[in-house]
């Protein structure tokens, strides 16, 4: 019964929706009523949907072995997946509007010529995909830059030394529309505002 409340809790929809089926080592299922399965209509554009499916995530970063890594950590996460890779801010573009992903986790420095080339980027997702989460991971770690993300559309910023919890805690605090920031980074916002 906790684990069907829970997951009441999560999704948004009311308890009383649907009806316990069956306990199965430890897990709850639910048997949908027709109110839900209409319901489940409506929650394929919803907001709800990162909950009920998983997180769905696209790595920006100009080095692979990065990208091959972050995905073998991410994954291991039961609400995550990787779903499109990119190593430069074209293929970021053209990889984000095909799969349509819930959280874009990417660098800021994206090629060779350009430290920054990463901001534009951020700017042109925020602009053409409203709503999804842009959450920066970068060496960088400069008060101006943490700033022009988050004015660039960034939700947020960790520098690529976090530990793992903390950059999957960022994510998930991401994709439900929240900041996420590291401690160091956090200090950079904090600094710019007065």
């Amino acid at each position: 019964m906790p684990a069907a409340l829970g997951f009441s809790q999560e999704t948004g929809i009311p308890f009383d929706l649907g009806i316990i089926r069956n306990h199965y080592v430890g897990r709850t299922f639910i048997e949908p009523t027709q109110q839900i399965r209409q319901l489940g209509v409506r929650l394929k554009h919803n907001a709800n949907r990162a909950v009920v499916e998983g997180r769905r995530i696209v790595l920006v970063d100009d080095h692979a072995i990065l990208r091959d890594g972050l995905r073998s950590v991410l994954e291991r996460e039961s609400d995550l997946t990787i779903v499109g890779e990119a190593s430069t801010r074209e293929e970021g573009l053209a990889v984000v509007a095909r799969v349509e992903p819930d959280i874009v986790l990417m660098d800021l420095k994206l090629s060779a010529s350009s430290d920054y080339e990463g901001l534009a980027l951020c700017a042109q997702l925020a602009k053409a995909h409203n709503g999804i989460g842009l959450l920066v991971l970068t060496t960088f770690l400069d008060d101006r830059l943490v700033v022009e993300a988050v004015h660039a559309g960034a939700r947020g910023y960790v520098v690529k030394d976090v530990d793992t919890t903390e950059l999957v805690r960022a994510i998930r605090a991401v994709s439900r529309g929240e900041s996420a920031f590291d401690s160091r980074s956090a200090s950079a916002v904090v600094r710019s505002l007065n």
